[in-house]
């Protein structure tokens, strides 16, 4: 006798079940006689993402697009409803729908995501960012899972500077002053002050300190 497991699609963990073998024959010592096994189905299902996506670096001011899909892993027995994220937004936005629901039924279609590198104006080096996935769902193996895109590069463009202007650039002694008119060229992360001063005694500056922040950075200041 040929026994076959039947193969779902389904997280339901181990499953036991009994065959029941029952003899039928005039002889009475046979007849009526039953004997049963037991089988253990072993279940090789995972609750999971399928997300299809390639790791690649990209200039911050490309601006670039990436796409990838997603899909289940195994078949929920509710719907499932998953949020759409980039671990840094400031780096990596996604542009596409930010949940997608699977079903019972279209669960291994995958559904496709994209999202754009993020242009800033902040000196702030080579980032990483991904995209990522959480479900939420009436069926406990699927709430509360995660997964992660390939991680993305975003090359920096920006660098700290500073824009100085100073009108006139000449003066005399009898001429008290002159004007100097300063701005940071990126945004800062954190408050930025700037000292004047002047290896001349005789030069002195109105204020003598400029304190830039990430909303005025590049708001010229006069001293």
């Amino acid at each position: 006798i040929l026994i076959n497991s039947v193969d779902d699609d389904i997280v339901d963990g181990n499953v036991k079940s009994k065959v029941t073998l029952k003899m039928t024959s005039a002889d009475a010592n046979f007849n009526n006689v039953t004997k049963e096994i037991e089988f253990t189905t072993v279940d090789d299902d995972v609750a999971g993402f399928v997300i299809s996506s390639n790791a690649a670096s990209f200039p911050e001011s490309s601006g670039a697009t990436t796409s990838m899909s997603v899909a289940l892993q195994s078949q929920p027995t509710a719907n499932v409803t998953v949020t759409v994220a980039s671990t840094d937004a400031s780096e990596l936005s996604v542009t596409s729908a930010t949940t997608l629901t699977f079903t019972p039924s279209n669960w291994k279609t995958p559904q496709n995501v994209t999202a754009k590198v993020v242009d800033d104006n902040i000196a702030d080096g080579t980032q990483t960012a991904a995209i990522k996935f959480t479900a939420a769902s009436t069926d406990t193996n699927f709430n509360g899972i995660t997964g992660q895109s390939a991680l993305y590069t975003i090359i920096d463009d920006d660098a700290p500077s500073l824009s100085l202007a100073a009108d006139p650039t000449t003066i005399s002694q009898g001429s008290p002053t002159s004007t100097a008119s300063i701005a940071l060229g990126v945004e800062p992360t954190s408050d930025v002050t700037i000292t004047l001063t002047s290896d001349l005694k005789a030069v002195t500056f109105k204020p003598a300190t400029l304190t830039f922040t990430s909303k005025n950075y590049n708001t010229p200041q006069k001293a």
